[in-house]
């Protein structure tokens, strides 16, 4: 495996994306298995599971395992790369506060000259004059309107939020009322344990130090909350000696001796587990 500068990747290349590395290429998974952070992308909240075979794309964050991803699309014609052409594209629309500006750079460009024209008569000072010009000059406000709008956009893009145009930053000054379609618009993606129901004679520490050794080796979402909230509890836990994971279901792991099984409902029904 050798490490190449993107510009020296093709179509079709197969490229391997390292736990932590940021995704270069649209392509499709052809081995390993991780969790990467499509929020840039797709807003998803969560860290989207991949495995061969899935989709991915250029911008996105590979969280856990090494991906081996065939190269369908680069540069421009990326999901990532269309983003960009539409920040830029909206970057150089122009909104209606731009032709007031402009029509008031005009007057003001008329006020400056009739202001030199006095200032020269009064005073017969060149250098006053052109003091006078300079100061009611009208780049202020010809320029700075422009400028506001293109740092705005830029700036919002760096924050995730896409605005296509001045005229739509400029209507954000009426809206009183603002609908999310999708929880993870407001949160930060991090899964946290929150309580720990447990059944029959098992006590709430036996039960998450159990969970926790099972999960000792996953790089699942869940599993990681899960060792977060034991060791802050300071609850100890054996690492499990095997790791058997089914995606999107669950894991079987063994821990001293003992069989562990951590999964949903159907997961538990297949293995002939009870609950």
């Amino acid at each position: 495996m050798t490490d190449v500068e993107i510009g020296d990747v093709s179509m079709g290349d197969q490229v391997l994306v390292r736990p932590g590395g940021r995704i270069p290429v649209d392509g499709n998974v052809l081995g390993g298995h991780s969790f990467v952070d499509q929020a840039p992308i797709t807003g998803e909240s969560m860290p989207v599971e991949k495995h061969p075979g899935a989709a991915v794309y250029a911008g996105t964050i590979n969280q856990s395992g090494a991906l081996e991803i065939r190269v369908e699309r680069l540069g421009r014609d990326t999901t990532f790369g269309k983003i960009i052409e539409a920040v830029e594209t909206a970057e150089k629309s122009r909104a209606p506060i731009q032709g007031i500006a402009d029509r008031l750079a005009g007057y003001l460009v008329y006020f400056a000259m009739v202001a030199a024209v006095l200032t020269f008569l009064i005073s017969h000072n060149i250098r006053s004059t052109i003091s006078v010009v300079i100061v009611a000059g009208a780049c202020g406000i010809a320029a700075g309107t422009p400028l506001a709008i293109l740092g705005s956009i830029g700036r919002a893009a760096q924050q995730g939020a896409i605005i296509k145009g001045g005229l739509y930053l400029e209507k954000l000054g009426e809206i009183d009322t603002v609908l999310f379609d999708k929880t993870g618009t407001l949160t930060f993606g991090t899964l946290s344990l929150w309580t720990c129901t447990r059944r029959r004679m098992f006590s709430a520490s036996l039960l998450l130090s159990t969970a926790a050794s099972a999960e000792s080796r996953s790089e699942h979402p869940i599993a990681k909350a899960i060792l977060r909230n034991v060791t802050q509890l300071g609850i100890q836990y054996d690492d499990s000696g095997q790791f058997e994971y089914t995606s999107g279901k669950g894991i079987i792991a063994r821990s001293g001796g003992d069989e562990i099984i951590v999964g949903n409902q159907r997961f538990f029904t297949r293995t002939g587990s009870s609950t």
